[in-house]
């Protein structure tokens, strides 16, 4: 019997819990499976384009076959439908029924009590099966699933959703996904223009990818999310003004900070932007914000990943490669090496040298000339 899994969705963008549901179904039915962007979400919104969402599909498939060869594929079916008028479940089923002698259907745990709102749900649940999959925070109801002979996906719950990624909450997605959201610059990354010129923001995406490595190899220091949304944000106020930097440094921070030099202005007003416009609450990558680039004593751990981070980004055109490793396998002593070899490096150039004690001179003094002993 030839059977295909339609796992239609908008997949804006895929994550790792749609990829555990697409090899979990392949598994339990033994056959195919079809990932189908939908053109137009019925209950949301899509951000990304069609075509984007149709090529991160592709990249979910690549990834998926890699363990189950040959087993899964991505339909424009969808998308390829005429742009006037709605288009409708149903219309799939058809389509996939007239190849295939059996067909699964596989929905959310939230559509399952909004089924029978579906359009012609009486003969999508007569053409294919329906499998629904169960997710934390959502109730099923009993009365559809026997109405529509529906059938549970028997699997762990994978706790993450699309808006999540989106927002920047989360990066449980395959990092080929990752790596195209960056490239095409989508979702909140969007937002980043209005803040960072090209070739800043590419340094920031660098820097929240050295920054992710770090915490995925040091898991007591910070969270992954953390790392990453702090390597991202780091540097929103790089393009303020003095006289607007001035300003916000007084409302927000201790007014010393305004004698510093105006080098260091941007750690303050990125930190200012990223609560205010980027909605950021953690006081963690706030504070790695805030200090990234003079540091300062006593530095929390994503802190300290954050400083070094921006100081060996691979993009700055030198050989970073061993103090990357060093932070990868010790993000502490990795931070220490960065330090001392940074005051090397200004100390060589005159670089953001001045006459009065600032936080940069309090760290070196706390980290490498008193061995982190006041």
């Amino acid at each position: 019997m030839k059977k295909l899994i339609v796992y239609g969705g908008s997949f804006d963008p895929p994550h790792n819990g749609h990829l555990a549901i697409a090899k979990a179904a392949a598994k339990s039915f033994g056959c195919s499976l079809c990932l189908m962007p939908a053109k137009h979400a019925r209950w949301k919104d899509n951000e990304a384009s069609t075509e984007d969402r149709l090529k991160m599909a592709s990249i979910a498939a690549d990834i998926l076959n890699k363990d189950m060869p040959g087993t899964f594929f991505v339909s424009d079916y969808e998308i390829r439908q005429e742009e006037e008028g709605e288009t409708h479940s149903i219309d799939a089923v058809r389509h996939f029924a007239k190849e295939y002698e059996k067909l699964y259907f596989i929905i959310g745990a939230d559509q399952v009590a909004l089924f029978d709102k579906w359009y012609k749900p009486d003969e999508i649940a007569s053409l294919a099966q329906i499998v629904y999959v169960s997710r934390p925070g959502n109730e099923i109801s009993d009365s559809n699933v026997a109405k529509y002979h529906m059938i549970k996906l028997e699997m762990e719950e994978y706790p993450v959703s699309s808006t999540q990624i989106r927002n920047l909450e989360s990066i449980d997605y395959p990092d080929e996904i990752r790596h195209y959201v960056e490239v095409k610059r989508l979702y909140l990354l969007s937002k980043f223009g209005n803040y960072l010129k090209p070739k800043r923001l590419e340094h920031s995406i660098s820097v929240a990818n050295v920054a992710l490595k770090i915490a995925i190899n040091n898991p007591e220091a910070a969270l992954p999310i953390e790392a990453y949304r702090a390597g991202l944000l780091h540097d929103l106020g790089k393009y303020v003004n003095d006289e607007a930097a001035i300003a916000m440094i007084k409302e927000n921070f201790d007014e010393k900070y305004t004698k510093y030099p105006s080098w260091a202005y941007h750690q303050w007003t990125g930190a200012v932007i990223a609560k205010d416009v980027f909605g950021e609450k953690n006081q963690k990558v706030l504070d790695a914000i805030t200090y990234h680039c003079t540091g300062r004593p006593k530095m929390g751990p994503l802190e300290q990943i954050i400083y070094s981070s921006d100081k060996i980004d691979p993009l700055r055109g030198y050989d970073s490669s061993g103090f990357i490793k060093s932070c990868i396998n010790d993000y502490h002593q990795g931070f220490i090496d960065v330090l001392a070899a940074n005051r090397i490096y200004l100390a060589e150039k005159d670089l953001h040298q001045d006459d009065s004690k600032d936080l940069k001179d309090m760290c070196y003094e706390y980290y490498l000339d008193k061995g982190e002993k006041e």
